[in-house]
């Protein structure tokens, strides 16, 4: 099993969000989840129950405002998990995603 968790926040509004801290949240929360799938995948294939858990956010499907790079991050997240879903369904690898609500970690 592969579980993607890391994720990271950044509190402004979008027409204040720097380009860089934008893309940096993006490649954490986005592009991160696909640089650990790509390199387990060929492991995964050779497991017979295999699966892949992706931790989103509510913020996925419900934006908040001034959590802009969050809130697109989590709500690509969702689509990179449909896709995968389908993607690797004829190879038996099952392909979950968790939204869940607010919870106190240290990235607030």
């Amino acid at each position: 099993m592969q579980v993607n968790n890391a994720g990271v926040a950044m509190v402004a509004p979008l027409e204040l969000c720097p380009e860089a801290e934008f893309a940096h949240v993006m490649d954490v929360n986005v592009t991160g989840p696909l640089r650990v799938t790509q390199c387990f995948l060929p492991l995964l294939k050779k497991s017979d129950h295999a699966r892949i858990v992706n931790v989103g956010s509510q913020a996925g499907t419900l934006a908040y405002p001034g959590f802009g790079a969050y809130n697109c991050s989590k709500f690509a997240l969702e689509g990179f998990s449909d896709t995968l879903r389908m993607e690797l369904k004829m190879f038996g690898i099952a392909v979950a995603h968790v939204s869940p609500g607010a919870v106190q970690t240290p990235i607030w």
